[in-house]
């Protein structure tokens, strides 16, 4: 009788883990995504060779001097 309470106690914790899990899962997914650069940062270009001014369009980061996409974003 004993094994059957230890077991179902366990079943149920692994579900609690699992369903904690997904909606830990979702809100870090679907959670904002903030920039940890401004327009006033630099970063090197490979095109420029120089580290230059970012500016933003449509959520990507260009080189404000070449127009070279920079990041993955």
């Amino acid at each position: 009788m004993n094994e059957i309470i230890i077991n179902v106690i366990c079943c149920l914790l692994a579900v609690t883990v699992f369903i904690v899990g997904v909606f830990v899962g979702i809100y870090l997914a679907t959670a904002p995504f903030e920039n940890e650069y401004t327009e006033y940062d630099d970063m090197y270009c490979f095109e420029c060779e120089i580290e230059m001014s970012v500016k933003e369009k449509n959520g990507k980061l260009y080189c404000k001097n070449c127009g070279l996409k920079h990041g993955g974003f």
